[in-house]
């Protein structure tokens, strides 16, 4: 049987493990993938969706285990489609396994246009609205509408038909969308190159809520029949109110990238920067190489690794998006092929298997920085000097992390605020904060032994410049807070506090602790509030008594 290269995106696993529907066996294929996209750009200026919802709430983060897979009509009978998890997983995203130890630039073969059969007359076949460079839309109502058919993935309610013609050759996405008061519940979408064969369907989706995507290479010329059906249960069918939307996907584009390994550590960075496809980006994949250009392999497989990642966003002015990412990871490397790694081929791809072009980067060794200069917390692309940690220390200062000296069994991710660097002209050492603020977020550090504190709060270190009774309080307008002192950082519990204080009847609800520090000991303050409705700007003032 001639050959048809395909996506399959099925993101609900129960919907895909109906038993009524004939059976399409998938076949891995190990060509190279790098340009699996290339031929199906979409012109610029070209259409999209404006959200993925459906697609997104079903997918979540891809799983580094499952192992990407091209999709290959070979063969089917009349056996119960039975899907399990494995399969599922791996016709998650079109990330094509490649040939070890070759660059991803092999382009994708162009898949071949089948001859398939028409719909019978009686099934009906439905014209689609041409949107020029927004693709192709339909609407209607399954209500009342017989069923002829399902498909392996679920339907058998009655089914709208649609024919599609392939313009060029390209990747096209389609989406179905219940729609009006009485909306197609249960959506399932199928696509076959014969209407009335079902084992020449090429693409199934079908869940339990109004949504259901697809996305498949076609040919130039290909025709395809699109079904819009709904998941039947039992005597219950689903049908209802339905938008359907074609359009050409665009891959993001990789504009540059740069890579950091910690050989000591595995830790790993890699920065990114590009420009944004039609569809919202997904991750990264990536893949070491030695400098013999050979693969190095990770968790024991010669294939590229895929990673989940958020992106940010922004617009050149132009109206052309862009895209910035930051990936930080450990490398999986086997510890014994660390000093063998010298590059890192990475690509981006988006959440319908869309994906950029692959950039190959040499990696690069930390760079030791110097106390107070900046640093990466991962220590992947920078390490601090022995006896220092990199942390944010005031985030209402610098919101970047610097190498600081570290206090006791403070973890390296808590922003610790050294009150001594607050000191007065008085004796005094004040400090000026706000426990309702949103940005930087509040971190949580935990509670002390008093009761009530939300477990997000500011941390101080102090150091005593001379033994004496210090003397800790808070003060503002308005807010309820909780003070306690600790001689280890980290660590909770009565036996590690100095003192812990809710409410002070001269202050009002605020706080005040005392005990006695030697020269050059060091306390971790916390300040917190009573819930998190009393949250508010607060003063921390400290005292030699």
């Amino acid at each position: 049987m001639m050959k048809l290269r395909l996506t399959i995106l099925c993101l609900f696993v129960a919907s895909c493990s109906q038993n009524r529907a004939p059976q399409v066996r998938l076949q891995g294929d190990a060509e190279g993938f790098d340009a699996a996209l290339e031929d199906g750009m979409v012109p610029d200026g070209g259409g999209s969706p404006n959200d993925f919802d459906a697609l997104a709430s079903d997918q979540g983060p891809p799983d580094g285990s499952a192992q990407p897979v091209d999709a290959l009509i070979a063969s089917a009978d009349t056996d119960p489609a039975r899907l399990d998890m494995d399969v599922i997983q791996d016709m998650m995203l079109d990330l094509m396994p490649m040939d070890r130890g070759q660059a991803e630039g092999d382009a994708e073969s162009a898949p071949e246009r089948i001859e398939g059969r028409m719909c019978p007359q009686a099934w009906g076949l439905r014209a689609l609205q041409d949107g020029g460079e927004d693709g192709w839309f339909a609407s209607g109502s399954t209500d009342d509408t017989i069923s002829y058919t399902e498909g392996s993935c679920g339907g058998g309610s009655g089914q709208h038909i649609y024919s599609f013609i392939a313009p060029t050759d390209g990747h096209y996405a389609i989406r179905l969308n219940g729609a009006t008061f009485a909306q197609l519940g249960f959506a399932a979408l199928y696509v076959r190159t014969s209407c009335d064969e079902p084992q020449t369907e090429v693409a199934c989706d079908a869940r339990r809520e109004p949504q259901a995507v697809v996305s498949l290479h076609l040919p130039a010329q290909q025709i395809v029949y699109i079904f819009v059906d709904g998941i039947r249960s039992g005597q219950f069918p689903t049908t209802g109110g339905y938008t359907l939307q074609i359009f050409r996907q665009q891959p993001p584009g990789l504009d540059s990238a740069a890579a950091w390994m910690n050989p000591d550590t595995a830790s790993t960075r890699v920065d990114l920067d590009g420009r944004l496809g039609n569809v919202p980006l997904a991750g990264v994949v990536y893949r070491f190489y030695d400098l013999a250009n050979q693969v190095i392999p990770v968790r024991g497989s010669h294939e590229p690794i895929q990673l989940g990642l958020v992106f940010d966003l922004s617009d050149e002015g132009d109206g052309a998006p862009l895209f910035s990412g930051i990936a930080e990871f450990p490398s999986d490397v086997p510890f014994e092929r660390l000093g063998d790694v010298a590059s890192l081929d990475v690509a981006v791809y988006d959440q319908l298997g869309g994906r950029s072009d692959t950039v190959r980067v040499p990696v690069d060794a930390p760079d030791i920085v110097g106390l107070g200069d900046p640093c990466d917390r991962v220590g992947a692309r920078s390490v601090c000097p022995p006896g220092t940690e990199c942390f944010i220390r005031d985030p209402l200062q610098n919101p970047e992390p610097t190498c600081h000296p570290v206090g006791l069994n403070c973890p390296a991710d808590w922003t610790i605020i050294d009150l001594n660097m607050f000191a007065q002209q008085d004796g005094q050492w004040l400090y000026d904060g706000d426990l309702s603020r949103r940005d930087p977020p509040l971190e949580r550090h935990g509670v002390g032994t008093c009761p009530g504190a939300t477990g997000f709060n500011d941390v101080f270190s102090f150091t005593a410049p001379q033994r004496a009774l210090y003397r800790f309080e808070t003060g503002g307008e308005r807010g309820d807070t909780i003070l306690w002192a600790r001689r280890q950082c980290g660590v909770g519990g009565a036996q590690v506090e100095f003192a812990c204080n809710d409410d002070i009847f001269e202050l009002g609800r605020f706080s005040r602790i005392e005990f006695q520090l030697e020269a050059d000991e060091t306390a971790y303050l916390f300040v917190d509030s009573f819930g998190i409705d009393n949250r508010a700007a607060y003063r921390l003032s400290a005292t030699a008594r």
